[in-house]
This record gives C-alpha cells, sequence and structure tokens, in this order.
C-alpha cells in the first residue's frame, strides 16, 4: 500500500509541478508581475496538490473537511521553511563545490518532499484522526 501511496505522491507531484509552471510561464506572458504569478503558480499546484493527493493517492473519500485544509496548508508552510533552511544550510556547506545549486536544491527537495509525504499521509488524510482538529 506505501509504495502506490509514494508513487501516486510522486506522480502527482510531478504534475503539480508542471502545472505551477504552466500558470507561471502564462500570466509571465500575459504581464502579470513576478511576484503575483509566482504566488499564483504556488497556489494553483497546492490546490491541485491538495485534491489529486486526497483522492488519488490516499483514497480518502470523504467529504472536504476544515480540518484537512488547514492541516494541508500548515504543513505546506512547515515543509517550505525545512525547504528553505535546508538549502540555506547544504548551500553554505558546499560552498566553492562543482555543482554547488544542484546539491542544495536536491538535498532540499527531497527533505521537504519526505516530511510532505508522512505529513499527508499520517496527519492530513489519516482517516484514524478525522475527528481530531
Amino acid at each position: 500500500m506505501i509504495q502506490r501511496q509514494l508513487s501516486g505522491f510522486l506522480a502527482t507531484g510531478l504534475v503539480s509541478v508542471a502545472l505551477a509552471y504552466g500558470a507561471y510561464r502564462g500570466l509571465l506572458e500575459t504581464g502579470v508581475g513576478i511576484e503575483i504569478a509566482n504566488g499564483v503558480a504556488y497556489l494553483s499546484g497546492m490546490t491541485f496538490g491538495f485534491f489529486a493527493n486526497k483522492f488519488f493517492t490516499f483514497h480518502e473519500f470523504s467529504a472536504m473537511s476544515t480540518r484537512q485544509t488547514l492541516h494541508y496548508f500548515a504543513l505546506h508552510i512547515c515543509t517550505l521553511g525545512v525547504n528553505m533552511a535546508v538549502n540555506l544550510y547544504a548551500f553554505e556547506v558546499t560552498r566553492g563545490m562543482v555543482g554547488q545549486l544542484l546539491i542544495s536544491f536536491s538535498l532540499a527537495i527531497v527533505a521537504s518532499t519526505l516530511l510532505n509525504f508522512l505529513g499527508l499521509k499520517y496527519w492530513v488524510f489519516n482517516r484514524k484522526k478525522h475527528s481530531i482538529v
């Protein structure tokens, strides 16, 4: 079961990123500022990710709840912080190394993706915790 969920999570993530990138490029081409375009693109990817992970990855077909929505956004805020911290730390540790940007970016993505999966599985879409706010 976890193998199927992990595969679904990764597929959903790839589609979310592609959707966000398309929104980003499209908004920039229509003259929207980079900050607004990036924010809207990020939110579009997050919104798609919520529904795709809810239904496709974790087969959670109950009605959308305030708890799930709040937990989802809180999780993403936390994992964004982890991503930024790991990226900054790895960037400093690898200073002067060949591939510094790729290494720091990759480590940050791995850390935040792992935490996102675990948070979605055990906190956001955990059927046993639906009664907890």
